[in-house]
């Protein structure tokens, strides 16, 4: 439920944050928010506070004025079918690049290679994009499917115990592109990695049976990357 919740949280914020209205009260208060919509009165919007979605409104008479911001209409070129990027994160074997190929609209494959600070690692997945046009949208969802490093273990002062693990991650993301076509754009994701027990077990061997500090592996995982277009 909690890895639910925090997928829900990304997704949302994320789009909240590139279609952000603003309103100026007679007080002088700025409020970023999401308008709604409004009648000859009333102004009904959302905003964020303390990680919650708030749903509220306030009188006409109370506004000096509204700014608003919407989502770029959709551009006037194609999917790319190729890119190349740099970046952190699993899907870039820790730090390291990925090869990206769409032979179809909506679906490609992709390969990484990367050093998550204990040796080389790599992944091959695949990766869905939401696009329901032809044309590329400014903000695209996506969903990946990967095979590779998953799991590192670092043991303080004590190089010959560190490891890296292989497994499934499954993960979804936005892809934020910019302004020309070859201009490239941002991909963050969560991934949730499948871990197998010989993680556990390992780790458990190497505090019971030799003392060692380790770091802490978590459940959801985020990457962020920059992406180049090739075609």
């Amino acid at each position: 439920m909690k890895t639910f919740i925090l997928i829900i949280l990304f997704f949302s914020i994320s789009m909240f944050l590139f279609s952000q209205d603003k309103i100026v009260r007679a007080n002088g208060e700025k409020i970023p928010c999401k308008i709604e919509r409004e009648d000859s009165t009333t102004v009904y919007f959302n905003f964020y506070r303390n990680g919650k979605n708030i749903s509220t409104f306030i009188r006409k008479e109370e506004i000096i004025s509204i700014e608003r911001k919407t989502i770029p209409p959709i551009r006037n070129y194609p999917p790319d079918r190729a890119s190349f990027g740099f970046g952190l994160g699993l899907n870039y074997g820790g730090i390291g690049a990925s090869f990206l190929i769409c032979p179809l609209k909506n679906i490609g494959c992709f390969v990484s290679g990367g050093y998550p600070f204990v040796g080389f690692s790599y992944n091959v997945g695949l990766k869905l994009r939401i696009i329901k046009k032809m044309n590329r949208s400014i903000m695209v969802p996506t969903i990946s499917v990967m095979y590779g490093y998953n799991a590192v273990i670092w043991v303080k002062n004590r190089s010959e115990y560190n490891r890296i693990f292989y497994g499934t991650s499954i993960g979804i993301g936005l892809d934020a592109h910019f302004k020309p076509k070859n201009a490239g754009y941002w991909a963050f994701e969560l991934f949730y990695p499948i871990r197998g027990a010989e993680v556990n077990d390992y780790i458990n061997d190497l505090k019971d049976n030799h003392g060692a500090t380790l770091n802490e592996l978590t459940p959801i995982t985020f990457s962020i990357g920059r992406r180049f277009i090739i075609d």
